[in-house]
């Protein structure tokens, strides 16, 4: 009966009603990332149980395929949809929402709100589309999925979507081998995490960690301070500071200083989509951000960093107080570096000749 059936009505027909319906999906965008099945409704099994997805291991890398096509999003052609006035007029959806089980209005409003994702509506709708989403990160058009779901994310600021989707970008872009991506998009996806899945990689490519990194990691171990707020660029160049005098680099040597061997693992989750085997859904990964170690050191960075940022904005306000020069400015902070790297060989963090060696440097800087 064509594309969608719709209920019947006494102000119409089907045949006209179903006109209506083929000028919707002629109307949604990206048709390529929706998921069809035409079904009868008395075939329809019970979602979650119609998907299976097989996961192996080729040289290291996950090779995910999946052998069926039914899921919470996919849009069964046989159930009737009935129109509407507005989303007012329809029930909010349940937890862990999909296609199958709408109303015929609430099937109405979902085909509706595709023609323009932006558009606010019940956090459910989100869900069910973005339930798609994931299995094309995995099976189907990573980058075309990657790039909608971050503009899901600039217009859906709903908690609970926010988290799933930022750890299924991740994740994805592991499984993908595609974490160029997301570096690139991470500022444009709104990304602040730094998850134990991008450590394990870093460790595997022996990587480096940048600032920026580090203070992504200062976040999920809640030790960033709110008096960091207002002045982040400056706690960065302290970061970078820290790096130089500890390590006499910009980047945090990590790529070959753990051995993560012996971390012990723990279930994180990857994706929202409840079809998805638990074994994808809650991969088992190293805990590098809890090994205490790693932990120690982070933690030990972030707080020479932090004392420094302190001491920087002393500066600022002293400067702002006294009407100091600038030559009277770089005169008070190269005394508060001074004193910030005595502190350093007091406590045997910085041996004699390297104490020695930052005092000529930062004086032949001056």
């Amino acid at each position: 009966m064509g594309i969608f059936n719709f209920s019947k009505s006494k102000k119409g027909d089907v045949s006209t009603i179903n006109n209506q319906a083929i000028a919707i999906k002629k109307q949604i965008p990206n048709l390529e990332l929706l998921y069809f099945s035409d079904l009868p409704a008395n075939k329809i099994p019970h979602i979650g149980m119609g998907f299976v997805i097989n996961i192996s291991f080729i040289d290291g890398s996950p090779q995910i395929r999946e052998e069926e096509k039914l899921d919470p999003s996919t849009i069964f052609t046989s159930l009737p949809i009935s129109k509407i006035k507005s989303q007012e007029e329809v029930e909010s959806l349940p937890y862990w929402p999909n296609y199958a089980s709408m109303s015929p209005k609430q099937r109405f409003a979902y085909l509706t709100w595709l023609q323009d994702v932006t558009n606010p509506i019940d956090t459910g709708y989100v869900f069910t589309y973005y339930y798609g989403l994931e299995r094309q990160l995995l099976f189907g058009d990573f980058e075309k999925a990657f790039n909608e779901i971050i503009k899901l994310r600039k217009h859906h600021d709903n908690k609970s979507f926010q988290k799933y989707s930022e750890n299924a970008l991740i994740f994805s872009s592991f499984y993908n081998n595609r974490l160029d991506i997301l570096l690139k998009d991470s500022e444009q996806a709104s990304l602040d995490r730094f998850s134990n899945i991008q450590l394990q990689f870093a460790i595997n490519q022996n990587l480096n960690l940048s600032p920026q990194n580090l203070i992504s990691i200062f976040k999920e171990l809640k030790l960033y301070k709110s008096l960091i707020k207002g002045f982040e660029e400056l706690f960065e160049k302290c970061v970078i500071n820290t790096l130089s005098t500890e390590y006499n680099s910009t980047y945090f040597p990590f790529g070959n200083k753990f051995d993560i061997s012996k971390i012990k693992t723990r279930k994180e989750q990857a994706f929202a989509n409840y079809s998805f085997p638990e074994e994808l859904r809650y991969p088992e990964v190293k805990d590098i951000l809890n090994s205490k170690d790693f932990k120690n050191e982070i933690t030990k960075i972030f707080n020479y960093s932090y004392e420094e940022l302190k001491k920087e904005k002393a500066i600022l306000r002293k400067v702002k107080k006294d009407n100091l020069t600038v030559v009277e400015k770089q005169k008070l902070r190269l005394q508060k570096e001074k004193n910030r790297l005595k502190k350093l060989y007091d406590t045997n963090v910085l041996k004699k000749d390297e104490y020695e060696l930052l005092i000529q440097k930062l004086e032949s800087e001056s």
